[in-house]
This record gives C-alpha cells, structure tokens and sequence, in this order.
C-alpha cells in the first residue's frame, strides 16, 4: 500500500467516525478486531480498517515469524476512532505470541482474567498531517468463541467530550477489570 493509499484510507475510516454523532452522555463501544493469519478468527473490523491496521502494524506483522514452514503466527489488532473536533484520532492495539512489547495473558484454571497488556498506538489527523504515538500499559483481549464470548469479553472505548478524553475499559466475564480502566487526554 502506498503512503498516499494509506492516507485515504486512513482519511476513509476518520470520516466514517466523524459521521457519528457525539452524545453529551458517555457512551461505550467495542473496539474493533482484525486478524491476520487466522482462518478461523470472526472480525468485527471493516476490510478499510483491516487494510489500516496491517499499515499501522507493518513492521510488527512482518516480523511475526512462522509456527511451521510456510504458516505465520497468527497475530490480532484491535481499532476504535474518534473525532475530538480539533483531530481525527485513530487508536489500536496488537498482539501475537512473542511479541516482545505485550505482557502475554496468564493461563491457567486460578487466573481469573486473561487479558494482555499491550501499546496503544494513537494515529492523529489534523491538516492533513498524521501524527502518530505509542502509549504502554493498555489491556487486550479478542476472539469470540464459546468459552469466551465477545459479548462478555472485550475492549470497549467512550470520548468524554467535556474532558477531551479518551476512556478504555476491558470487560471479562461480563465485569469491568478494574486495572484496565485507562485513559489518555487528548491534545487540542
């Protein structure tokens, strides 16, 4: 994908979110989940935002490595979007095994969460420019599956208007974690 692809692109996605409507109230959503190199993964992401992420992740996608011959490890990105009114903002995380700057989910039958710990990455727009951040210590999850469904276990996300701030929180088990209640001011 060329730059200037991954510009409309990410100019597609930001006009999409900037669609919606901000309600005075604080209003939560999922973030959304793209899969690379995982048939049996159910996406919740667009292909536009698909197509985003694989950009926004490039580097850490290439250097995934292969289980077997021929067969990457699969890797999952989370997106959500806002507009601050000032900024078009693209947010998103991504993990896979191994990869070095995620604390990997604990497993086990005592674990009561099993969520990772892992970069949020912050793409800004304003005047055409796109600017883009890294912030550590958010928590991820994804996948849907029968011990673990989407609808009890999620990153959802809500922009506080008022405070210029963009709220996350992950659900699992269908009760908010509180050690992965962040939030990251927006500048502007």
């Amino acid at each position: 994908m060329t730059r200037t692809r991954f510009y409309l692109a990410l100019a597609g996605v930001l006009a999409a979110a900037a669609a919606q409507a901000q309600q005075p109230a604080l209003q939560w959503q999922p973030m959304r989940e793209a899969a690379f190199h995982a048939p049996s993964a159910t996406p919740t992401a667009s292909d536009d935002e698909h197509k985003l992420l694989a950009r926004i992740w490039s580097r850490e996608l290439a250097g995934a490595g292969e289980m077997s011959p021929g067969t990457q490890f699969p890797s999952a990105a989370l997106i959500g979007t806002i507009d601050t009114g000032a900024a078009q903002v693209v947010f998103s995380s991504y993990a896979r095994a191994g990869y070095d700057k995620c604390q990997q989910a604990e497993n086990g039958a005592k674990v009561e969460y099993s969520h990772w710990v892992c970069p949020l990455r912050v793409a800004r727009t304003e005047a055409g420019k796109v600017v883009v951040q890294d912030f550590s210590g958010y928590c991820m999850l994804w996948g849907d599956d029968e011990d673990a469904p989407r609808s009890r276990n999620r990153v959802e996300y809500a922009y506080d208007v008022k405070s210029a701030t963009l709220k996350l929180r992950t659900i699992e088990h269908g009760k908010v974690v509180p050690q992965c209640n962040r939030s990251l001011r927006m500048q502007g």
